[in-house]
């Protein structure tokens, strides 16, 4: 079973770099620190969910996508059964 921080990789890998970027960005900034350090934070084996390192209107439009992206993975798995 996969912890949240691989999780929060493969959803941060399967988005466009812009919107990675925007996210990253997000969290950086909230937590005044770099890019490269967001991103190790959110998919350490011991990262929370990624909607938990976010803010405001990033938050909501992620939370819309990893909907969009959880759905998408269970329809490929359901397909291979």
């Amino acid at each position: 079973m996969l912890n949240k921080g691989q999780k929060n990789q493969i959803f941060l890998e399967a988005l466009d770099s812009k919107i990675r970027l925007q996210i990253l960005d997000s969290i950086a900034k909230h937590y005044g620190i770099t890019r490269q350090a967001a991103f190790l934070e959110v998919i350490d084996a011991e990262a929370e969910n990624l909607l938990e390192y976010l803010t405001y209107e990033i938050r909501t439009a992620t939370s819309l996508m990893l909907k969009f992206h959880n759905a998408s993975q269970m329809r490929r798995r359901m397909a291979n059964l």
